[in-house]
């Protein structure tokens, strides 16, 4: 059985760990989940790995919540053009687009 801890905060940009990371409830569609909220940074290594864009290409908006790779919320934008929505990693939700 596999127990998370406080110390489970490993960022894919750096391999560092995140002792600080601390768990926060959080209410989602109707639910109650102990989630960790990730700095700007964390949020952009994990989307850049996942989904393959560019680190510096990639610009967070709101809050970004982290439990496992089945749950997990992102809201962000690539080269300041497309803005998506993902859900535990699942298929992007292209939610807009701005035209130069």
């Amino acid at each position: 059985m596999y127990i998370k801890s406080d110390f489970d905060c490993i960022s894919s940009k750096e391999d560092k760990l995140f002792a600080e990371c601390k768990t926060i409830e959080i209410e989602w569609r109707g639910e109650k989940r102990q989630v960790r909220k990730l700095n700007e940074e964390e949020a952009m290594a994990k989307i850049s790995a996942e989904y393959g864009f560019e680190f510096g290409t990639i610009k967070i908006i709101g809050d970004c919540w982290y439990e496992a790779t089945d749950w997990n919320y992102f809201k962000f934008t690539v080269r300041n053009k497309w803005k998506y929505e993902a859900h535990n990693y699942g298929a992007l939700e292209l939610l807009d687009w701005y035209d130069d």
